[in-house]
Parts: structure tokens; sequence; C-alpha cells
């Protein structure tokens, strides 16, 4: 367990556009998702440094929403691709897999979708769904690691607000 608070930044891709030639897993940000998550990113920047690590749904929007989000830091880390990120994924293997593939991290980020981050949030929270808009930000705290219904929530960020 680690000595000192987690901190888990659930991220939804921004805004993207309504159709794309490959199909739904190639879909890109639209203009305003760009410009959205641009600005979510800059108000990360000003909240202290990036995460440790950082996770991505392999779906083009949610690739695209992680690297706006780290561009401006000086020092961020590369994104790493999970299909345990996908919109259909369960909250209890998003927990396990994030327990096996960084245990003492003290602070990461998620970019994923709805319904999956949703449920995870409740999951990690008070048991309710929460329904996060496409560039939305919801950072929970964990006092002893991440874990079922120990997270709270300690920072929401959501579009047009990050200014």
């Amino acid at each position: 367990m680690p000595a000192v608070a987690t901190l888990l930044d659930l991220v939804r891709h921004g805004d993207a556009v309504a159709a794309a030639a490959g199909g739904d897993a190639e879909r890109p940000l639209s203009p305003r998702g760009i410009g959205e998550i641009a600005l979510l990113g800059r108000r990360l920047t000003q909240l202290g440094p990036p995460p440790s690590y950082v996770y991505t749904s392999p779906l083009l929007r949610a690739r695209q929403t992680a690297a706006l989000l780290l561009g401006g830091f000086a020092r961020a880390p590369e994104p790493h691709v999970s299909d345990a990120l996908r919109p259909d994924g369960e909250p209890e293997d998003v927990v396990a897999w994030l327990g096996g593939e960084a245990p003492d991290a003290t602070h990461l980020m998620l970019v994923a979708h709805m319904p999956m981050l949703g449920d995870l949030v409740g999951h990690l929270t008070d048991g309710s769904s929460y329904g996060l808009r496409p560039g939305e930000l919801v950072r929970l705290e964990f006092d002893y690691g991440i874990a079922r219904r120990e997270g709270r929530v300690v920072l929401v960020l959501t579009p047009g607000a990050t200014d």
C-alpha cells in the first residue's frame, strides 16, 4: 500500500466528430473538442506536476485527448494504450488491471469513455454511477491505494469552466 494519498484523474475524451471512415474507433476529436481539451491541459499545468502514469483507451479520440492534456508539461510521461479502458470495460477489471500495472503510483490518469468511466467513479466512491461529459476530468483521492468505495472526489473540471 502506498504510504501517501493516491490521486486518480479520470478523463472522458473530448468532443469527437460524429462519424469517421474507419468506424467508431477512428473518430477524431472535433475542432471544439481540441479547443476544450487544450484549455483543460493548460489548467492542469497550473495545478501541479503531471501524473506519473497515463493510460488511454486505444480509440483515436482518447489517444488524442491524452496527447493534448500532456502537451503543456515539460516532463510528461508517455501515455500507454490499454484495452482495459475501452467503453465497455468493467470497473472491477480496471481496478484489478491498475493494481498490477502501477501498484505504487501516487498520481495516475486514465483517458477513456462512457459508460465505463461513470461506472468506475461509482465503483470507487459511493456506488452510484456518474455521468462525465466529453472533456470532463474527475479527480479521486485515496488514502491507501485505489480500491472499491475508498475514493472521494476532490476536483471536477468541466469543459468551458477550465479557463
